[in-house]
């Protein structure tokens, strides 16, 4: 190896085949002698290497990442009370995380094996994920066959038939989050594909970026984590009508349509006990004493406005007394809120 040019002191001219020689060290790969730095790593050959890690930088605005933690908080919510009502138990949600990552970073991160979803969103393009971890969805299950929705064994894949049940579950999650945008834009959910590992995921580039939300959720007993993986590209066009509304002056309806409901047909013959209740009307302990078969006992009008339909003992919807083609009915007005 030829010995490095000293260096030029101030003043100096330097020559042109001294600038030549320079340049052809450089090329041929001979580095300038350097002090070593017991502290930085070493290669096998003894170069020195620095590691540098970066923070991971997102691809939205911290204007935009705010209204889409907003909407999917509205989410969360909503899609809390929209499956207590669904399961009949008490089910408690809360973010846990929304960030974004590429497809192989949110693969990398999955339990194995898993159940993922893979679906759309009509009319927006692209594909997303939503990762339900086995124990979750056996409970899931469970619970969706009258079970108490709790799987205490060791958490094992889902067969055909539970995956089938399950994914109601799925539409249901799914409906919800079209439900949040449904003042910009009208949403159906598609379900595509299901995998237990996310490796054999095909319908996605790697290098896709997602929007990852976690959702942390509580059924009973039984904690897990649910994750959902938004293409960015697919937000686009939502965040853009958000800005438009915005420019223009205008709010987004508060006010959002309900969802759509999602029926098992296999449930269409079943026979379920609908009954209508009057309110309470309260009598004297001597009132009561004193009542025999003929007695008549007046009720106030304003009774007969405020029935409560109940399914199968629980109070589902409040309704008013009258008659349809000469046979007493009840028209629903209102539904309880759980």
């Amino acid at each position: 190896m030829q010995a490095p040019t000293a260096p030029v002191a101030q003043g100096e001219t330097v020559s042109q085949s001294e600038i030549e020689n320079l340049l052809a060290q450089i090329g041929s790969g001979d580095a300038l002698p350097v002090e070593a730095d017991a502290n930085r790593p070493k290669t096998a050959a003894g170069d020195f290497q620095q590691r540098h890690d970066f923070p991971p930088l997102s691809l939205f605005s911290i204007a935009e990442l705010r209204k889409l933690r907003m909407r999917h908080e509205e989410f969360i919510t909503a899609l809390s009370a929209r499956l207590s009502i669904r399961l009949g138990m008490e089910v408690n949600m809360q973010m846990s995380k929304l960030e974004t990552a590429t497809l192989e970073k949110f693969v990398d991160g999955l339990a194995n094996p898993t159940h993922v979803t893979v679906l759309k969103m009509e009319p927006l393009l692209g594909n997303c994920l939503l990762d339900i971890p086995l124990r979750l969805g056996l409970s899931l299950v469970d619970r969706e066959l009258g079970g108490p929705g709790v799987w205490q064994d060791e958490p094992r894949e889902l067969t055909k038939m539970e995956v089938g049940l399950i994914s109601h579950v799925v539409e249901t999650i799914l409906s919800e989050w079209c439900a949040i945008w449904s003042d910009l834009l009208d949403l159906r959910p598609v379900l595509i594909s299901s995998e237990n590992n996310g490796r054999f995921i095909q319908n996605i580039e790697p290098k896709t970026n997602l929007l990852v939300l976690g959702m942390e959720l509580q059924l009973g007993a039984t904690p897990g984590e649910m994750q959902l993986g938004i293409p960015c590209s697919m937000l686009e066009p939502l965040l853009f009508k958000l800005s438009s509304l915005k420019e223009k002056g205008q709010k987004p309806a508060i006010a959002r349509a309900t969802a759509p409901v999602n029926w098992n047909p296999v449930l269409d013959d079943m026979e379920m006990q609908l009954t209508a209740e009057l309110p309470e009307l309260k009598l004297t302990a001597g009132q009561l004493a004193e009542l025999k078969a003929g007695d008549i006992i007046p009720l106030p009008p304003e009774m007969v406005n405020r029935l409560r339909i109940c399914l199968e003992g629980t109070p589902k919807f409040m309704a008013v007394l009258g008659k349809d083609n000469e046979q007493w009915a009840v028209k629903i007005v209102e539904a309880i809120k759980p």
